[in-house]
């Protein structure tokens, strides 16, 4: 009787101090989800195994409960035997765990496999602050990542690999005639263009010379373009081969064939240029000497038989001598033209690669307010200032050396080129900051003249 009576008592107190005490304690009677924690994550793209050419995406994305303050920093990565693309447009995204929404920001890599091989991804590291009432700074990083790169079996046989989801090819011949005369030139230009690819993948196309024909080759052009914000990747190379008759006959310039790897449609396919016919003819113009000579010949052998007739032996020399002179000066200047064009050829492009020609192509492309035409030849003239070395992320370059105009235009550009695309650039500012900066390492320059000692930009690094 006492439990019974007892009973109900004793549990309806427990149940009041199981609901009061909670308040005192701090406690909750229902479950109150944890505040989710930032986190990062990566996908690889298409897989883990693509073919040699075939780019690999990368996304990385990061994740925080609330929202970001200031945009969050993305490492950007270097892999051997690749062509790397630093990270690309951020992308804003939004998830839930559970009932904590949170803020995200993605952003891709691009990375092009030059060789077959494994390539191992390094992680990658996100810098970011997370907003609130304390705010914090915060790095996470990817796990690590690997791919392999691969020739088909089917384009193991072929002297280069080539792969693109198309590839064009197409030549120019000048002048347009099948007949020539020796010494007239003939041009061939060849321009091969690769879509979804780098002009690195195309190989060097120029045939060798043949017998008859002086072959002169002018430096290959290769050209990038597209590839940022959507448009459409695509490489070019152009080759201008001029061919000079030195004797008559009849001649064929070989075909030229494009092996590549289809890479939509996964097989081999070939582009090829036609052959070239033409014939070349004695040129009149350029037999008188010999004629002159076959005519002195003949008048030294009727003087020989009538040597009765009043001759000025003096003068015969004389004109003898001249025409072998002439003969002379003919077949020498014949026998050094190719070295005298080559020479001027290495000239030209030796001024064209010079720091003066480098800094007026700076200046050209902000003028033109060509973003990116303007960075890539800002990154070329400074390769130009120490003589071909690693120059290394241009904004830093520039911090370090103390030229915070040039590294703040820096900032801007890359994030107009790699980052929003609501940034406003002009190149006024730019080119402002670069002349800045070029006299600033003049006067180093200078000083080291002084010193005799060499100059380059890693003798500028403080470090």
């Amino acid at each position: 009787m006492i439990r019974a009576g007892f009973g109900p008592t004793v549990l309806r107190a427990v149940g009041v101090l199981l609901l009061l005490a909670p308040t005192g304690l701090g406690w909750s009677p229902t479950v109150i989800a944890q505040e989710a924690e930032p986190y990062i994550r990566s996908e690889l793209s298409p897989g883990p195994t693509v073919v040699v050419g075939q780019p690999v995406r990368i996304t990385v994305a990061i994740f925080v409960p609330g929202f970001f303050r200031g945009a969050p920093q993305f490492e950007e990565i270097q892999i051997r035997n690749t062509i790397t693309s630093p990270p690309g447009r951020s992308l804003n995204l939004t998830e839930r765990r559970g009932r904590t929404a949170l803020a995200g920001q993605q952003r891709p890599y691009e990375i092009t496999p030059q060789l077959p091989g494994v390539y191992e991804i390094p992680p990658i590291s996100v810098t970011f602050t997370v907003g609130g009432r304390e705010p914090r700074e915060m790095t996470l990083t990817t796990q690590p990542l690997s791919f392999e790169a691969v020739i088909p079996e089917e384009a193991r046989g072929l002297p280069y690999f080539i792969g693109t989801t198309l590839l064009t090819a197409q030549q120019d011949i000048e002048p347009r005639s099948d007949t020539l005369l020796v010494g007239d030139a003939l041009s061939r230009t060849i321009s091969v263009s690769v879509r979804e690819a780098l002009s690195i993948v195309i190989p060097p196309l120029a045939p060798d010379s043949m017998p008859g024909l002086t072959l002169y080759m002018d430096p290959a052009r290769v050209t990038d373009t597209g590839g940022e914000r959507g448009e459409t990747r695509e490489g070019t190379r152009v080759e201008r081969l001029t061919y000079v008759a030195q004797d008559p006959g009849d001649y064929t310039l070989p075909p030229i064939e494009v092996a590549w790897w289809n890479l939509e449609r996964s097989r081999v396919e070939r582009e090829i240029l036609p052959a070239i016919e033409f014939t070349v003819e004695a040129n009149p113009e350029a037999e008188p000497v010999f004629e002159a000579e076959m005519d002195q010949d003949s008048a030294a052998v009727a003087l020989t038989e009538r040597p009765e007739s009043p001759i000025d032996w003096g003068t015969l020399r004389a004109v003898a001598g001249g025409l072998m002179a002439l003969l002379l000066l003919v077949w020498g200047v014949r026998k050094l033209l190719p070295r005298i064009r080559d020479w001027l050829a290495r000239r030209t492009a030796g001024r064209e690669a010079s720091e003066s020609r480098r800094f007026e192509a700076v200046l050209a492309g902000c003028r033109a307010n060509e973003s990116r035409v303007a960075r890539e030849a800002l990154a070329r003239w400074l390769e130009a200032v120490q003589d071909g070395g690693e120059v290394g992320p241009l904004a830093e370059l520039a911090r370090a050396h103390e030229l915070p105009e040039l590294a703040a235009e820096l900032e801007t550009l890359d994030e107009h080129l790699y980052g929003r695309g609501d940034i406003r650039w002009t190149g006024a500012a730019l080119a402002r900051a670069a002349r800045h900066a070029r006299s600033s390492l003049e006067k180093t320059r200078r000083a080291h003249r002084k010193e005799d000692r060499p100059f380059g930009l890693s003798d500028l690094n403080p470090g």
